[in-house]
């Protein structure tokens, strides 16, 4: 039974694919003159933004990322939290369960995210792209929640929805348990648990 539950952002407990897809889908279009593929999506959900902005070809600026995240967060408000998130937060909570979060958003992502602001009062800390200087799918970030937190991998379990989180995860000596609710593939994850839905945590606590 683990003490400490990490969770990724997107794709796991807020669905945000369609408000990301649109924002790159402008931006890319304002600056290459291109349509977004759904290739390119696969490629950019859960990665920072500037490192995105690379492969995309794009210039990696502030004034691109900044761009972006105006897009972003003018989609964010077509947001919502999946089914079943905020219940299963609050029984988490009850049964004294620490949680935390491990995002490739930056800073200002997350606390711009209305979505998010109303489930943040579950969570103890919450890493961002700003936060460390390499990002998933480098384990560094979830290295640093935990230390955060005083927990012992052993006893913590990240739960997200993409290769990069279960990479994380495995290089941080964490098991992992990939969101199916959220997933757009199973490719190259191997994790220690599937949960079709969030309630399946209890099982796990």
């Amino acid at each position: 039974m683990y003490k400490y539950i990490i969770f990724d952002v997107d794709g796991t407990l807020i669905n945000t694919e369609q408000a990301v897809f649109a924002a790159y889908s402008r931006l890319i279009y304002e600056k290459l003159g291109k349509k977004f593929t759904d290739e390119q999506m696969k490629m950019a959900y859960g990665v920072p933004t500037g490192e995105v902005l690379v492969k995309l070809g794009i210039e990696n600026s502030r004034g691109m990322i900044d761009s972006y995240r105006s897009y972003l967060l003018e989609f964010f408000e077509k947001t919502k939290a999946f089914d079943g998130i905020e219940e299963i937060l609050g029984t988490l909570h009850e049964k004294g369960i620490a949680m935390g979060i491990v995002s490739s958003r930056d800073k200002i992502e997350v606390t711009q995210d209305p979505c998010l602001k109303s489930l943040m009062k579950y969570f103890q800390h919450v890493i961002s792209a700003d936060d460390t200087p390499r990002h998933k799918p480098h384990p560094e970030p979830l290295l640093k929640v935990l230390e955060l937190m005083g927990a012992d991998v052993s006893e913590a379990l990240y739960i997200g929805d993409t290769v990069y989180d279960y990479m994380c995860a495995r290089d941080a000596g964490v098991d992992f348990a990939l969101a199916l609710w959220g997933a757009r593939s199973l490719e190259g994850i191997e994790a220690m648990y599937n949960f079709k839905q969030p309630g399946n945590i209890a099982g796990v606590v």
